[in-house]
């Protein structure tokens, strides 16, 4: 995820490993002045937000200036996902003490991996859903869209992508 704002550009990345090892072991955020060379700003792990791995986060900047960092954090032990957010004044402060659960998915449906733009008063959110109900199916996600008018509380739309049964 990226973000422009005061004269540089801003990253948040997940560092990951393969399966068995760790997966998405931290989120990094980080700064750059021309978009080549980039500082860490904050290193948040999988340790600190409580969860087994992190996946696809997204930085945002609200309309009074403040930072939110959205994490996608898997549930320990099961194929469950939540979305948690950070909120900071400044992109290198995000402490994940602070942290509070925005999209805590249900018992049949997992969530994560939020795209998240603010077009006018309203926040538009994409995420990656996962059935739960069938874990041959845990696999098989859509991408459903949410709207919300401060980007912390959310009100689900409906699908926006789905596969065709039988494909891939």
């Amino acid at each position: 995820s990226a973000v422009a704002a005061d004269g540089l550009i801003y990253l948040a990345y997940r560092l990951r490993r393969p399966v068995g090892e760790g997966r998405g072991y931290a989120v990094v955020v980080a700064a750059s002045r021309d978009g080549e060379r980039f500082e860490t700003l904050v290193t948040i792990t999988q340790q600190e937000m409580d969860t087994e791995s992190l996946e696809r986060p997204t930085l945002v900047r609200t309309p009074q200036g403040r930072w939110r960092l959205y994490l996608s954090c898997a549930t320990h032990g099961t194929k469950h996902w939540r979305v948690e957010v950070l909120e900071a004044g400044d992109p290198a402060g995000f402490d994940p003490a602070a942290r509070r659960v925005v999209l805590p998915g249900d018992p049949k449906t997992g969530v994560k991996d939020p795209v998240i733009v603010r077009r006018g008063d309203l926040w538009h959110l994409w995420a990656s859903c996962h059935p739960l109900t069938d874990p041959d199916e845990a696999d098989r996600m859509v991408s459903d869209y949410a709207t919300s008018a401060d980007g912390i509380e959310w009100t689900w739309q409906g699908t926006a992508l789905s596969g065709r049964p039988g494909l891939w």
